[in-house]
């Protein structure tokens, strides 16, 4: 992806740089983008937010299956491979990364942690 995005003449890197203003009347027409202490305007016709794409592992615990991306393995259950542990979202193995398929993960997890507690003695 890095080498599609070098060579492509439709894209702007700025290495080392922060978004300080998204600019518009209703529609985006603008950002404010500080580099090394310098304030430039950009002309833009939209913005995508992108959080990150590496996934924030190491707050598990051990045992808990990851694939070779650093992703959770889990079941159609979200449980993961430690019983007890359900994930969901981006940092899982699913296939889809989208806000809205997160949110039904999210969702779902809940759902199967409440019938897990149910059935488990705690």
């Amino acid at each position: 992806m890095l080498d599609k995005i070098k060579n492509s003449n439709k894209i702007e890197v700025l290495n080392n740089s922060e978004v300080t203003e998204v600019r518009g009347n209703g529609t985006v027409n603008g950002i404010g983008v500080e580099t090394k202490g310098s304030t430039n305007s950009l002309a833009v016709q939209g913005v995508f937010v992108e959080i990150g794409s590496i996934p924030t592992v190491d707050f598990l615990p051990s045992g808990v299956a990851l694939n070779k991306h650093n992703k959770i393995i889990i079941d159609k259950r979200n449980m993961t491979s430690v019983p007890g542990i359900f994930s969901a979202g981006d940092v899982t193995d699913i296939l889809e990364k989208q806000t809205v398929v997160a949110a039904g993960e999210g969702a779902k997890a809940a759902i199967q942690v409440a019938e897990y507690l149910n059935k488990t003695e705690v």
